[in-house]
């Protein structure tokens, strides 16, 4: 192979894979993470909520597209249900709680 032809295949290819990585380490900074634990609070003006997991404890932020299963209300409606066993499904680098499980 001569050297323009290397050069032709590996400059592309040398593109791609620097173009890719910030994408890599976006998608991995995102990943979600699980906590399980009790509810201790919910704030519908700051749109968080706090559990108590046995590693202390840790407050998330909610949105509208926060997915709620186990209970029939949202996460504003849980609020007076503290002390509820809940598992919450977040993302790791800004704490967002994608689906909050009501156990019990």
């Amino acid at each position: 192979m001569t050297r323009k032809k290397v050069l032709a295949v590996a400059y592309p290819v040398l593109f791609l894979v620097l173009a890719a990585s910030p994408l890599v380490a976006h998608w991995e900074e995102q990943s979600t993470q699980v906590a399980e634990g009790r509810l201790l609070a919910v704030d519908p003006d700051s749109r968080t909520l706090t559990v108590a997991t046995n590693d202390g404890e840790m407050t998330f932020r909610y949105s509208g597209a926060t997915e709620i299963s186990g209970a029939d209300v949202g996460v504003e409606g849980l609020s007076g249900s503290e002390g509820t066993h809940v598992r919450v499904h977040f993302r790791s680098d800004d704490l967002m709680a994608e689906k909050i499980e009501v156990i019990g």
